[in-house]
């Protein structure tokens, strides 16, 4: 995940997978293309999480969905959908045959995504790539309210200080680090 911050919509996510699975890894971009910094988003992660004792959160480094491996991902609309198809199964490949293995990952969980055509691809790539040696559980996104959790609406309330909507799509622990550290 990005977590750009982490939202209850990541959280919701991530209790999911913990109540299915004994251990869950969950991998935090570590590229600084977003509004909050790598250190700052694995940060919020880790404390979001740390009520869970069977989730363990880690870095991507240079690997998965990194400029190295996918750089269409950061670029978003502007990337070509061909190239974009190619460096996401490239990803997919990469964690089906080099991390799934050596953290005996049987299932990968990700968000369901109406907003991001090329996260869409990403899922896409996945479900393609893993299938059979893999499994993809898809997870429709939070609701509140009959709105749709994502860090992009979160984003537009930090900068229009909607306190209200904040409390209403973060978890306490990304809300507090948002007010210790001034972004609202």
């Amino acid at each position: 995940m990005n977590a750009n911050p982490f939202t209850k919509g990541h959280l919701y996510l991530v209790e999911t997978a913990a109540s299915q699975k004994e251990q869950v890894y969950v991998f935090v971009l570590s590229e600084d293309r977003s509004q909050f910094s790598a250190s700052e988003r694995l940060q919020m992660v880790t404390e979001g999480l740390a009520h869970l004792s069977n989730v363990t959160v880690l870095p991507t480094n240079n690997y998965l969905v990194s400029s190295a491996v996918f750089p269409s991902y950061f670029l978003k609309e502007q990337a070509p959908e061909a190239i974009a198809k190619k460096q996401a199964a490239f990803d997919a490949t990469l964690f089906k045959e080099k991390i799934a293995p050596l953290l005996a990952i049987t299932t990968r969980f990700v968000g369901s995504e109406p907003y991001s055509p090329v996260t869409q691809l990403y899922n896409e790539a996945m479900a393609a790539v893993f299938s059979p040696e893999l499994e993809l559980i898809v997870i429709d996104r939070l609701k509140i309210n009959q709105s749709t959790v994502s860090a992009t609406k979160v984003r537009k309330a930090i900068a229009e200080k909607d306190l209200p909507s904040l409390q209403q799509f973060l978890p306490e622990t990304t809300f507090t680090f948002l007010m210790q550290h001034n972004y609202i």
